[in-house]
């Protein structure tokens, strides 16, 4: 019979096998630019996190900062103009645009959250610069007509120089994105147009309408026209259409005429036909519970 307690005890034996560690060892399903800081000079840059965080065996963590580049931020600005013009806003989508840029999906978060923030930066950026635009030489003082023919001018050549970015910002009037448009022309310009038509409106030059009405009056016959001229032709079964300057002033004369209140005709609300002092307080009670609505003031 074997002694059992004489046996010296073992113990089993285990071998530990390390490999290094795949990289990267994970993924992000969707670009999250972060906002890190600039240690060396206090700046701060917006980095793609699935390009600033990657592992391998030399290392555990290894930051790669992605520097701006402002020529290759203008790059995928124009090749998106150009997307949105030729294609509309259906057509624009990142992973082609990085494609046709000739950048990494990536790359472009680097300057813009997302396609929709990517529209309205467009947005913003032709919208103050068509407003910088329109406003030279002009005077928020003058009149209606002198006024009219400065912005009339200057609209035009901006549409003329700049058919693309003309189109583009007619194509956002038509959108959604156009719920943005008081904070994309700044204001400067906003103050500017209210100057102006108020005084119009004091020294009896311009009639007082809603704000809409004024607008489809006084610019809608100019960008009409821009396009027949871009487009190269008018209404079906017309010859070429091409807009000079004797047309342009022609239509602005026809457009002061319509904005200007009839010879004769006073500007203040319709007086009270009764002499009653109660019939006035009461008409009075009336008025300030009806204001016009959204009158140009």
């Amino acid at each position: 019979m074997a002694n059992f307690a004489s046996a010296p005890a073992t113990k089993p034996t285990i071998k530990v096998q390390i490999k290094p560690i795949a990289t990267p060892p994970f993924t992000f399903h969707r670009a999250s630019p972060i906002e890190i800081g600039n240690l060396r000079d206090g700046r701060s840059d917006p980095i793609d996190l699935r390009r600033a965080l990657t592992v391998n065996e030399r290392s555990f963590i290894q930051t790669e900062v992605r520097a701006r580049d402002p020529q290759k931020e203008q790059a995928i600005r124009d090749k998106a103009l150009d997307t949105i013009v030729r294609c509309g806003f259906d057509g624009l989508s990142m992973q082609k645009l990085a494609k046709e840029v000739g950048v990494s999906p990536a790359t472009i978060y680097i300057y813009f959250e997302n396609r929709d923030d990517l529209i309205l930066s467009l947005y913003r950026e032709e919208s103050r610069k068509m407003a910088e635009a329109t406003l030279e030489g002009f005077d928020p003082g003058a009149s209606l007509a002198v006024g009219l023919r400065v912005q009339w001018k200057n609209r035009a050549r901006y549409c003329l120089e700049n058919p693309r970015e003309a189109h583009f910002l007619e194509q956002i009037r038509h959108s959604p994105f156009h719920s943005h448009e008081e904070t994309t022309k700044g204001r400067d310009f906003i103050e500017a147009m209210r100057a102006f038509c108020r005084g119009a409106i004091e020294r009896g030059e311009l009639v007082r309408v809603p704000v809409e009405v004024y607008w489809s009056v006084a610019f809608a016959p100019l960008y009409q026209l821009l396009k027949f001229h871009l487009h190269g032709r008018g209404l079906a079964g017309t010859p070429r259409f091409v807009l000079d300057e004797k047309l342009l002033d022609q239509t602005l004369d026809l457009v002061v005429k319509a904005l200007t209140p009839p010879v004769g005709v006073a500007l203040a609300r319709p007086a009270v036909k009764t002499h009653s002092a109660t019939h006035l307080a009461a008409a009075a009670a009336r008025s300030s519970k009806h204001p016009d609505k959204k009158a140009i003031s």
